[in-house]
């Protein structure tokens, strides 16, 4: 069953909500827990990749 869960973006500080357990966590879920990243910053890291 996936659990919403609220996390603290360790780049900009933003607080932002996810969808996370289930039987067996993903490799995505286990570092999202690790270490949360929100959806903005990873796609500004990729685009700054290209630039």
């Amino acid at each position: 069953m996936l659990d919403w869960r609220t996390f603290t973006c360790i780049k900009c500080g933003k607080r932002f909500t996810k969808a996370v357990g289930g039987v067996v966590m993903s490799p995505q879920q286990m570092q999202l827990e690790i270490r949360p990243v929100c959806d903005k910053c990873k796609l500004s890291a990729i685009a700054g990749i290209f630039k």
